[in-house]
């Protein structure tokens, strides 16, 4: 009989053990589950924030091309008034007044589109970059809570 309990004892043991193995192993099995969750859905926030600054970039850089075209046709316009002010000139003196005011105005316009483009360009990577920093400052938290 004392080999029987033994027997008895040894099965009770090992249905404990693996009974114990299993509960461990779902709770385990349940944690990586949830990592694995968490970290589809927080590369799914950063694909679609790359999105979302790719869209920002690209509405911007069509904005800046209709202006630039706008400006291409305004100093078209201006080319055209320049020439036609140029053939009326009667005198060399005049000429060299005539275009010593066009340099002039040319130079400041430059200026202020070149400046007028920066501003906006700034303004515009400052748009694109807030999605991928939002996502940026996630990650940052998230490693401080893990550690």
């Amino acid at each position: 009989m004392a080999s029987k309990a033994t027997a008895n004892t040894v099965t009770a043991d090992v249905k404990e053990f693996a009974a114990k193995a299993e509960s461990k192993a779902k709770l385990a099995y349940a944690k990586g589950s949830a990592v694995v969750n968490e970290a589809a859905e927080f590369t799914k926030g950063n694909a679609d924030a790359l999105v979302a600054s790719g869209k920002i970039v690209a509405a911007g850089l069509q904005g800046l091309g209709k202006t630039t075209v706008a400006d291409g046709k305004a100093a078209i316009a201006t080319v055209k008034a320049d020439v036609a002010a140029m053939k009326a000139v009667k005198s060399p003196t005049a000429l060299v007044e005539l275009q010593t005011k066009i340099v002039s105005r040319n130079v400041e316009q430059a200026f202020a589109i070149g400046a007028k483009n920066s501003k906006t360009l700034f303004k515009l990577f400052d748009s694109a970059f807030a999605p991928l920093t939002a996502r940026a400052d996630l990650a940052v938290s998230k490693f401080k809570k893990a550690a």
